[in-house]
């Protein structure tokens, strides 16, 4: 249809509302004008992001869940060992409280023949001492102590066997001389001295006698109380 002319104002209204009849689209739209567009969403971003905390989060505790895991099982690997460590120690108390009594023994393993011999080479003669009584005592931490009591003649001689029988390895002590007039004979001063015996770096008592000789020393078990009397001479 031919479109009416319209002088005036109303001719581009007109014109509009032909085309909208005609089913037509006019170049400005008045009767259907356009809307601002909606900003975009922003919920697609955050769901995005909270799904990658959420991924961070859960490798996070289970790289945690993991070395935990690992701990307890180290825990249980120790502890069963420090069990099986408690038993072997248990079972290997009784051979080292053996090796200890070894040990003892060993280090209070004094040769006793070659330690009289020392002392009656030092003594003075039979006719000016005389030995009433001898005790040899070993000490559970090594050495020993022997102890001479008896008369001698002169209270001089006790120095002098103090002196000669003293050295690196024994040491001597004693109550000196003390005079006896109830005693008989010409010995009259009566003494008690106590050799001790200390070891050597090797761990054992030395043999002075032997090595004098050049032979090897005969060995005598130790004993706690071992008294012989010697009466009218050396010991």
């Amino acid at each position: 249809a031919r479109k009416p002319d319209f002088p005036g104002t109303f001719a581009p209204l007109v014109g509009m509302l032909l085309d909208e009849a005609a089913g037509a689209r006019h170049e400005i739209d008045f009767l259907h004008p356009r809307k601002t567009p909606p900003p975009p969403s922003q919920k697609r971003t955050l769901i995005a992001a909270a799904a990658a905390v959420a991924a961070v989060v859960l490798l996070a505790l289970g790289g945690l869940w993991w070395q935990l895991s690992g701990l307890d099982a180290r825990i249980r690997t120790l502890q069963t060992q420090r069990n099986n460590q408690e038993k072997l120690a248990k079972q290997g108390a009784k051979p080292r409280e053996d090796a200890a009594k070894v040990d003892r023994f060993t280090q209070a393993d004094v040769t006793w023949l070659d330690e009289l011999a020392l002392v009656s080479r030092n003594f003075p003669p039979p006719d000016a001492l005389i030995v009433e009584d001898l005790v040899a005592n070993y000490e559970p931490k090594g050495g020993g102590e022997l102890t001479v009591s008896g008369l001698v003649d002169q209270d001089s001689r006790i120095l002098e066997l103090q002196a000669k029988v003293r050295d690196n390895s024994h040491s001597v002590s004693g109550i000196g001389a003390k005079f006896d007039p109830e005693a008989t004979g010409s010995r009259k001063w009566r003494y008690k001295e106590t050799v001790t015996v200390r070891l050597t770096d090797e761990g054992a008592a030395p043999a002075p006698a032997a090595a004098a000789k050049g032979k090897t020393p005969a060995k005598a078990a130790p004993s706690k109380a071992a008294k012989p009397s010697a009466k009218g001479g050396q010991p």
